[in-house]
């Protein structure tokens, strides 16, 4: 979904704003996670190295929304935080996921920007339940970028 300006989400407040492309959790992206966050330790998770952890899926929900949602006039956008986060359902290695989000709430703020919390569920391919769902919040603050 397109928006010109970050207030015209106010006037959305219940919609969905779109689903992802499919993406494959492969193995080299379940490595290089592990590699990140410190060694074998600390990125595994209750199934092993059959499954993707749940960080690593979390990790996915700012580039999947950018293939949901687009909003004109920003001058910057902060991540305001998470709520309602659950981890429900294991992701094996090769199985496809994608992102299905829906504005839960929409409120300018007091410096005129727009608090927008978007409820997401990391849907994986051909199976029933969501591997992840949470809100996503940020601020999203109006103005014209000047790119000179």
């Amino acid at each position: 979904m397109r928006f010109a300006h970050p207030h015209e989400l106010l006037d959305h407040v219940g919609a969905e704003i779109g689903v992802s492309a499919w993406l494959t959790i492969d193995q080299t992206r379940i490595d290089a996670f592990r590699a990140i966050v410190g060694g074998p330790g600390l990125g595994r998770n209750r199934v092993g190295d059959s499954a993707a952890h749940g960080y690593l899926l979390l990790s996915l929900f700012p580039r999947l929304t950018t293939e949901c949602l687009a909003i004109g006039q920003v001058r910057r956008t902060l991540n305001y935080g998470l709520d309602r986060l659950r981890f429900v359902a294991p992701v094996p290695v090769g199985a496809r996921v994608r992102l299905r989000q829906t504005i839960a709430s929409a409120e300018k703020t007091a410096a005129g920007g727009v608090r927008l919390t978007l409820d997401g569920a990391l849907e994986v391919e051909h199976s029933h339940r969501p591997a992840v769902t949470g809100q996503t919040v940020r601020l999203i603050f109006p103005g014209v970028v000047d790119d000179a």
